[in-house]
């Protein structure tokens, strides 16, 4: 796919991510104190938007890396917040995640997909993973309100495993990765039709967002329980 293609297709997904973002914090404005998770929080900047539009959330942020943690921390109050260094998973335990070029951003619990980035695995840690089960008992919540999901193909684990918690989320903001990565666009093509099938199970209904697959970035969606 030439540059000039890609480039609007980036363009389209970006419009499309702020329009569901937007969705979220309007759902959000309605709540005295909506509960929201995100699910690889980089350095939090989704929880803090959040917060911008409801003061009151609880809100949650599951994220590996650990300067980025300590970033988290500083930058959001306490009160309202809390944090959980690991990876939501389909189990517990210990996982290892791989770095390419020395970055933070390219990171996965998949092998084959940090590859595609760069020229060879740069790093891996070992990093505690955890059940959306477990996280809500360390945050002492019941529900979910939004749940935002961006985790670097953690989430056709988290959406096709062990998937009972899905009963407790009321919106799910998703970035289905696929990138110009062949290894997660042939997981996505393989498993989008069972995905979508899980989700109706639960009651989920897409509110907006991509259908099509692009192998230029992440499908986004967001889907509501009704």
């Amino acid at each position: 796919m030439d540059k000039k293609k890609l480039d609007k297709l980036a363009k389209k997904r970006k419009v499309i991510d702020s329009a569901l973002a937007e969705m979220c914090f309007k759902v959000m404005e309605g709540m005295e104190r909506p509960v929201v998770i995100d699910v690889g929080a980089n350095r939090g900047l989704f929880l803090k938007a959040c917060l911008k539009r409801n003061g009151n959330a609880k809100i949650i942020a599951v994220e590996p890396i650990e300067q980025n943690i300590k970033a988290i921390k500083n930058d959001l109050p306490d009160a309202n917040m809390t944090a959980i260094e690991g990876v939501a998973w389909s189990g517990s335990g210990l996982a290892e995640l791989f770095f390419s070029s020395g970055g933070t951003k390219d990171a996965s619990l998949y092998e084959k997909s940090v590859k595609k980035y760069g020229t060879k695995i740069h790093s891996k840690i070992k990093v505690r993973t955890f059940t959306i089960d477990e996280i809500m008992n360390i945050a002492v919540v019941s529900h979910i309100d939004i749940m935002f999901m961006n985790c670097e193909g953690a989430e056709y684990e988290l959406l096709l495993k062990n998937t009972d918690w899905l009963r407790k989320v009321s919106y799910l903001y998703l970035h289905l990765h696929t990138k110009t990565d062949e290894f997660l666009s042939e997981i996505y093509l393989k498993k989008r039709e069972e995905i979508v099938g899980r989700l109706s199970d639960y009651g989920f209904r897409m509110i907006h967002g991509m259908t099509d697959l692009t192998f230029e970035a992440h499908i986004v969606q967001l889907w509501r329980r009704v």
